[in-house]
């Protein structure tokens, strides 16, 4: 409550700075890893009620983007007729953390062709995340099971089945860009054999849980 009461005055200009504030214990601070498993997957797939968590957990599941990123996502970063999804937001800055161009694997595919606006999400962040803690206690998953959680799910399960680094790294956005690399980047993309392999894995991974929840 602090640290936002001194933020809005920042940007008031009633003060002219503000201190960095700790929250919590910093033993809390280290990053969340947990991968979850098949059977965990399936029970909260189970347990969702709303079509809005049913989108954003196969958007979650389907490309591992970061949550908030899905959120901001908007139909004009979805190709139908190509089959890709950019995860860039229009207009927003690049930085370090880079959001890929990445195909469309089947199974997401009816969850992202419908035409809505102005996000393909139909619910804001606030109450997503509230749907969330919602379905996690009903499927008895303990609170570490957060949205980022299937970000490092996706990618434990890829590395599982054998994806190439290169296609790992080019899936997660992890690393930089040579500038040749940059310049052909909507070429490349573009290819049928695209991270394919990466592609073939997470579409396994949705098979997997399907299956699972019956």
């Amino acid at each position: 409550a602090l640290r936002a009461a001194l933020g809005r005055s920042y940007r008031r200009g009633e003060v002219t700075s503000v201190p960095y504030i700790i929250t919590g214990d910093l033993a809390d601070s280290r990053p969340r890893e947990l991968a979850l498993e098949v059977d965990q997957l399936g029970a909260f797939w189970r347990a969702i009620d709303s079509t809005a968590l049913a989108r954003w957990f196969m958007l979650l599941l389907g490309t591992g983007a970061r949550p908030g990123v899905l959120v901001r996502l908007t139909p004009y970063q979805i190709d139908i007729v190509r089959q890709r999804i950019d995860l860039q937001p229009p207009g927003a800055p690049e930085t370090g953390k880079r959001n890929p161009i990445l195909p469309i694997v089947p199974s997401l595919m009816p969850w992202v062709s419908e035409p809505r606006a102005p996000y393909v999400i139909e619910r804001r962040a606030k109450a997503l995340r509230a749907a969330w803690a919602a379905a996690r206690t009903r499927a008895r998953l303990d609170a570490s099971v957060v949205p980022y959680s299937i970000r490092h799910t996706l990618a434990t399960w890829m590395s599982e089945q054998n994806v190439p680094e290169g296609e790992l790294v080019a899936w997660f956005g992890h690393g930089k860009e040579s500038t040749t690399r940059r310049w052909y980047i909507k070429r490349r993309v573009y290819r049928p054999d695209y991270l394919a392999t990466a592609a073939a894995a997470v579409e396994s991974l949705i098979n997997a849980v399907k299956s699972e929840a019956g």
